[in-house]
């Protein structure tokens, strides 16, 4: 839901498609159930219990089940969650987030350190802010190249190339032990 929230995900009105809005909740409570959080049903009578109490830290959210539909969770929201008759339920627009909220979109250092600071809860080392920004974002090419891709995306309107970049780019740190 943070994650939905945070990028502004294209979610089913309720007064333009009642059927779909309702797909749409139930796909998400069933998500919630998978990675072990039903809503309004917490374990016991003082709600989930904080992440960070002593001495065990209550790590008992995680498993390996539930870690695993979280992961997967952060893939589906970049790539789109469609009906069972194929209507698109769920989806982040990462290209319209960049267009809106990262002040110097063509350079993609300053791209990826605005969308890493909002994103991850933590400061993160600089090995592992190159390695999303060398390894995911660029693909291993140059800035310059993702100037010009930026630049042929503006002039021409078409996304393709920048998009797949930076549905790559958001999906590797929705899925990174960072943001979970």
């Amino acid at each position: 839901a943070g994650a939905m929230h945070f990028f502004d995900a294209d979610f089913p009105k309720e007064e333009n498609d009642l059927t779909l809005f309702y797909q749409a909740h139930a796909f998400l409570r069933g998500q919630m159930l998978l990675q072990g959080l039903n809503l309004f049903e917490p374990f016991d009578v003082n709600g989930y219990d904080a992440y960070h109490q002593m001495p065990a830290f209550n790590r008992n959210w995680i498993t390996a089940n539930t870690l695993a539909h979280r992961y997967k969770f952060g893939l589906d929201i970049v790539n789109g969650i469609r009906s069972t008759d194929g209507n698109g339920l769920i989806k982040i627009d990462v290209v319209r987030y960049v267009n809106q909220n990262i002040s110097q979109p063509e350079e993609a250092e300053v791209l990826a350190r605005e969308i890493i600071d909002h994103l991850l809860p933590n400061e993160i080392t600089e090995e592992r802010y190159m390695y999303f920004y060398r390894e995911i974002l660029l693909d291993t090419l140059s800035e310059i190249n993702w100037r010009f891709e930026w630049q042929a995306y503006r002039q021409t309107q078409d996304d393709t190339a920048v998009r797949i970049q930076l549905e790559k780019f958001v999906s590797a740190l929705l899925q990174s032990p960072e943001f979970q």
